[in-house]
């Protein structure tokens, strides 16, 4: 067991566990009940809980992530982010705003040889990326980290330059108007 081995799904439920205020064993309880798929963790033996207990040594691991694939499974991911259109944006940005990491990247993975919400069903997709190892999530999810990083500083560089540019021009305004002011003295 590792990682990879757990789905986002799994991943978003052991963040909720991680986040409960249960004591250790009915913590320990809950994430052999996700991580394991068991029902009735109350019910298992003693050294078989201390087994599966020992077994999610993992879990206190920093999550590797894979390498980002240009295809998982029969969705294709488009790197080229100039190709996004307005519907994809906008969506995203709903998903975001409710926190729905599955919805985010649903935007972005397409079934192949489909256009964004032509002839397939976004509930699939979600679902697909619902049981995606969180190794594979993570890396779709740090590329547009990257990218977003990366757009953020050329939007900065872009506003820097267009701020000293309006500053010039104001300046040289100024300027003109003091000229003029200067000339119209001199003809009277």
């Amino acid at each position: 067991m590792n990682w990879n081995d757990i789905t986002l799904e799994k991943y978003l439920q052991l963040e909720s566990i991680e986040k409960d205020t249960l004591d250790v064993l009915d913590k320990n309880s809950a994430i052999i009940s996700v991580v394991f798929d068991k029902e009735y963790t109350a019910e298992l033996p003693l050294t078989e809980y201390q087994t599966l207990t020992q077994k999610l040594r993992f879990l206190s691991q920093p999550i590797p992530t894979n390498e980002l694939k240009k295809q998982y499974g029969d969705l294709v991911l488009d790197k080229n982010l100039a190709n996004v259109t307005l519907a994809q944006y906008i969506d995203f940005k709903n998903f975001t705003l409710h926190n729905d990491i599955a919805g985010c990247l649903s935007v972005f993975l397409i079934p192949q040889g489909k256009k964004y919400l032509e002839g397939y069903d976004v509930e699939e997709v979600k679902h697909y990326v619902n049981q995606m190892p969180i190794t594979d999530v993570l890396a779709i999810q740090n590329f547009f980290l990257q990218y977003l990083k990366r757009y953020t500083v050329l939007s900065l560089i872009y506003l820097h330059h267009k701020t000293k540019k309006s500053q010039r021009r104001a300046k040289l305004r100024g300027l003109l108007k003091r000229l003029t002011r200067m000339k119209l003295k001199h003809t009277r």
